[in-house]
């Protein structure tokens, strides 16, 4: 099974937690998966320019589904919910 490192930021998510629903949806930037913790900050500066974030390079992640994050998810059923859990997005045409 694959890894992956989440990390919050934002208020606003943050705030959205203090009142739990299954569809409290995060945006995700992902990061090259050799970088180091220690460099991700340096990287974000010279990654986010106004050209890359037009490009909208964000993925949906409904974050109570995050394994670990809410008693519920360990049912398998907690998934069916296709308002919340829904196929990824096709790549938009260049």
């Amino acid at each position: 099974m694959g890894q992956a490192r989440l990390t919050l930021f934002g208020h606003a998510l943050i705030e959205k937690l203090v009142h739990p629903r299954k569809d409290i949806t995060a945006h995700v930037y992902a990061v090259p998966r050799d970088l180091a913790p220690q460099d991700i900050d340096a990287w974000l500066a010279d990654d986010l320019t106004p050209a890359r974030l037009a490009s909208k390079p964000f993925q949906p992640l409904p974050v109570l589904g995050v394994p670990g994050w809410w008693p519920a998810n360990e049912n398998p059923v907690f998934y069916d919910d296709a308002r919340v859990f829904r196929a990824r997005r096709a790549a938009a045409a260049a």
